[in-house]
């Protein structure tokens, strides 16, 4: 990604102790596909959003002592994760406002088409494509695109769900500025509370942020 500014060194998402505790032990993103994935995020206007979301979704596997062929495979899905959105029409994905029933209808195929398009791509992983064809599944059974729960949702979707709507949440958006970060794990605590997420995965999110 010459040229355009490293993800990682932005402050405001991760603080410098996590960026020093894991930089350099992490996976090397420079080998991950970012030809295939960088279209995709200048299309959604997130450049930079799969490098953060690999990130955490490594850190976070970290924490919860998953093993070390876990944690490749959970950041290369997180990394990969929203590449099935090239199926999603550009004014959908750029859209400011609230989306309609059928316009989110259009969003929710981007789950299954990113597996699709992996595998059209020659990837082999099974455990990679249940965690990107699971990532907005919430634990209390109200995500898509199978609306499963609990633990039938594989732990990397889970780790990547947070992940992702921890950036997403500390990001610039259209319609809004990005928030604190303090104040984004804070919705992310009431959405736990109603179920949304797994508890422990947020839990291990908080100690990396030391909150």
């Amino acid at each position: 990604m010459e040229g355009i500014k490293n993800p990682l060194l932005d402050r405001s998402k991760i603080p410098q102790g996590l960026y020093d505790r894991y930089h350099e032990k992490i996976f090397s993103l420079d080998e991950f596909p970012v030809d295939i994935i960088l279209p995709v995020e200048a299309l959604d206007g997130t450049v930079g959003h799969s490098r953060i979301v690999s990130f955490f979704s490594f850190a976070i596997a970290d924490m919860l002592n998953l093993t070390d062929r876990e944690k490749q495979d959970i950041a290369l899905a997180g990394f990969l994760c929203d590449i099935g959105k090239t199926i999603v029409p550009h004014h959908i994905l750029n859209r400011t406002g609230s989306l309609n029933k059928d316009e989110f209808e259009e969003v929710k195929k981007h789950c299954r088409e990113g597996v699709r398009a992996l595998k059209a791509l020659g990837f082999e992983n099974e455990s990679v494509f249940q965690s990107i064809l699971s990532h907005h599944e919430c634990f209390n059974g109200t995500g898509y695109p199978d609306g499963l729960s609990g633990e039938q949702i594989p732990v990397g979707a889970r780790i990547i769900n947070i992940a992702d709507t921890y950036d997403a949440l500390t990001s610039w958006r259209p319609y809004r500025n990005a928030w604190d970060y303090t104040f984004a794990v804070s919705l992310l605590d009431k959405e736990s509370a109603k179920g949304k997420y797994d508890l422990s995965i947020l839990e291990a999110l908080k100690k990396l942020l030391n909150l």
